[in-house]
This record gives structure tokens, C-alpha cells and sequence, in this order.
């Protein structure tokens, strides 16, 4: 396995095996952790740092076998997101027809992360794992992969596109099998591209939690990292537009999660714009709005990016957050809850695809 990880291998002319990562990393300076402020290392800053092989075998004049193994990983640490599980973020196989779709089974990334963030969110458009949403609630980010699951993507006809998802919620271990069930649709031209998708999870792992600004958060015990929610529910709803070097987005998504007797509700908005001036350096700049029961934030952000190679680049980044109405900030993925309401990152990086 090490060497089929290593190296791009080609069998034959119609089979192609091919090993593929982002290395992602920088250094951070955190205002207000506890009572002071930190600067530390951080990883999957502008794309996740993973490591992965994926192949495809086609055969007949449509058909192909396709596979994808990826695994995420701390590039300061080389330790693995997700201990125990060789490839966290997606392992699966299937068929693939350019006149019916594709058919796969196994470990996939949820559609949100799919077909929502890289099109829509914030997140995407200024290169920012710290501009998604408080907890990731609505799975923007491939944190809760969907486990034992089958995949279905149609092709794309005149624009419109489709994909569906049911399997399992990733969960703690000992916890009764849960349900999931994931749909989204698609348009997009040369310019623009507008995007819904609804999930339902029965019995999913909620992770994070004790790094949103709440405390405690609704339907929980004070400092829980993890709990399992009865019932989660995703809406989201965006849309992007080009015109000449200027990427335009807007993102909505709304959670509703049935926990510890209780409904809590969450609602996030995005705008966000990416200016290319030229080939090489790229601005972007957002604002996110997000509410969880009566708590709610705001969030700035802001990155310069310049392109030293078609793989390599170094950036900037500044984020920014206000927390409102009992809430206290905490720039998601930081790892830090503000001990007030404003809170403020700057980040300095590099990143490498292969």
C-alpha cells in the first residue's frame, strides 16, 4: 500500500491509478484565548491536508470502474484527523456512465461539501477553513463523512445536475446505527451556478461543540466535545456568478437539530467576492452571519493570495468576529473560545498540491 501511495502508477491505456495530496500549513497569532492571545501552527488553512489514491478502469465506449481512497492529516504533526481510520474522508467504489451517471459505494464526503461549499460558500471563495460556520453544523466542511453508503451523481445535461446519498451519519462508537439521507441539485452556466440541497440524519455525531461560543451549548452538559443528536435536518441554498476576474457568492443554510429533548435551530448567510487583478495573485474578501437559538455572530474576513507555481502558493489571511445577544466568539476551527465577544486571526501560510 505505501507504494501505490507514493507513486502514480499506469497500467494500461485504459486503466489509470493515481496518488494525489495537498500539503496545507501556516503559523496563526489568536487574539483573546483565555486571557491573552496565542500564536501556534496551524493545518488545512487554505484546503484540507490530505493524502490520497484514487483510479479508473473504462472499458466498453461509456463505462468505467472508479475508486477513491483519501485520508486527512495535521502537516505540523503528521498525525492523522481521525485516529484509527486509515481513509477518514472517503473510501469507495463504483460504475460510472457518461450517459447515466455514476453509482458508488462505500465512504463519501457529504454533498454540501460536494456541491455547496466549493461553488458557494465563503469558505471557498476567500480560501479560508476559519470563515465556515460555527461547529460546521451544516457540514460545509468533510468532517462527518457518510458512512456504508451509496452514492448516485448524474451527468450534467444542459446545465442540470443531480446526486443523492443514503447510508449512515458518522457516529460514536456503541451507538445505534443511524440514518442519512442527502439530495441536491444543481444549474450552472458558463457564468453562473445556482445550487439546493436537503439532508436528514437519524442518530449523527455532533463533534465541535465545545468550540462554538456557547456555553452550554442547548441540550447539553457544559464542556462536551461531542454528543449524538436524535434528529439533524440541512437546507442550504446558493449562488455564484462570474463576470470577467470577479467571482460573486451568496450562501444560505439553515439546521435543525432534535438534542437532548430540545430543538435547536441555526441559520447561517454568506457574501463573499475573489478579484484576480492577474494570473498570479488573487484578493477575496466575506461576510458570514450566523444565529444558534438566540446567540448570534458576525464574521469578516479577508485573504490575499499569490500564486508562486500552477501548484504551489502562499497567502495571507484576517479574520475577524463580533459575537451578539450572549454568544462569545470563537473563529470556527481555531480551537478557541474568546473569553469576550470579538475575537480576531491573522494567519500566514503555504500550501502545495500534488
Amino acid at each position: 500500500m505505501g507504494g501505490l501511495c507514493l507513486a502514480a502508477v499506469t497500467a494500461t491505456a485504459n486503466a489509470q491509478v493515481e496518488a494525489y495530496g495537498v500539503v496545507d500549513a501556516g503559523v496563526a497569532f489568536l487574539s483573546d484565548v483565555g486571557s491573552g492571545n496565542s500564536t501556534r501552527a496551524v493545518n488545512s488553512v487554505s484546503l484540507p491536508t490530505v493524502v490520497g489514491v484514487r483510479g479508473v478502469e473504462r472499458f466498453g465506449t461509456a463505462w468505467s470502474v472508479r475508486f477513491n481512497l483519501e485520508n486527512g492529516f495535521g502537516a505540523s504533526s503528521g498525525s492523522q484527523n481521525n485516529p484509527g481510520a486509515l481513509f477518514d474522508r472517503q473510501a469507495f467504489i463504483g460504475l460510472s456512465n457518461s450517459q447515466f451517471g455514476s453509482l458508488t459505494v462505500g465512504r463519501h464526503s457529504r454533498l454540501n461539501f460536494d456541491l455547496v461549499m466549493p461553488r458557494h460558500s465563503a469558505g471557498a471563495t476567500i480560501g479560508s477553513t476559519f470563515a465556515f460556520h460555527p461547529g460546521n453544523l451544516d457540514e460545509l466542511a468533510n468532517m462527518s463523512a457518510t458512512l456504508r453508503s451509496l452514492k448516485y451523481r448524474t451527468p450534467v445535461l444542459n446545465g442540470w445536475e443531480a446526486a443523492v446519498v443514503v447510508g449512515q451519519p458518522g457516529r460514536s462508537a456503541g451507538t445505534a446505527s443511524g440514518r442519512n439521507m442527502q439530495v441536491a441539485i444543481a444549474y450552472s452556466t458558463p457564468t453562473s451556478a445556482a445550487t439546493i440541497s436537503y439532508g436528514s440524519d437519524h442518530d449523527r455525531y455532533l463533534r465541535t461543540l465545545s468550540q462554538i461560543g456557547l456555553s452550554p451549548f442547548p441540550g447539553t452538559e457544559g464542556g462536551m466535545e461531542a454528543v449524538l443528536a436524535q434528529r439533524v435536518t440541512n437546507f442550504a441554498i446558493g449562488w455564484r456568478h462570474a463576470q470577467g476576474t470577479t467571482i460573486v457568492t451568496a450562501l444560505v443554510t439553515r439546521t435543525r437539530i432534535e438534542l437532548g429533548g430540545r430543538v435547536v435551530s441555526t441559520q447561517n448567510a454568506d457574501v463573499a467576492a475573489r478579484w484576480s487583478p492577474n494570473t498570479q495573485l488573487r484578493y477575496a474578501a466575506s461576510l458570514s452571519v450566523s444565529r444558534i437559538g438566540d446567540a448570534q455572530w458576525a464574521t469578516v474576513g479577508a485573504t490575499a493570495t499569490q500564486l508562486l507555481s500552477t501548484r504551489s502558493a502562499v497567502y495571507l489571511q484576517w479574520l475577524s468576529q463580533r459575537a451578539f445577544r450572549g454568544g462569545r466568539a470563537a473563529i470556527p476551527f481555531a480551537g478557541s473560545v474568546a473569553s469576550d465577544q470579538t475575537q480576531q486571526m491573522l494567519v500566514a501560510g503555504i500550501r502545495h498540491t500534488f
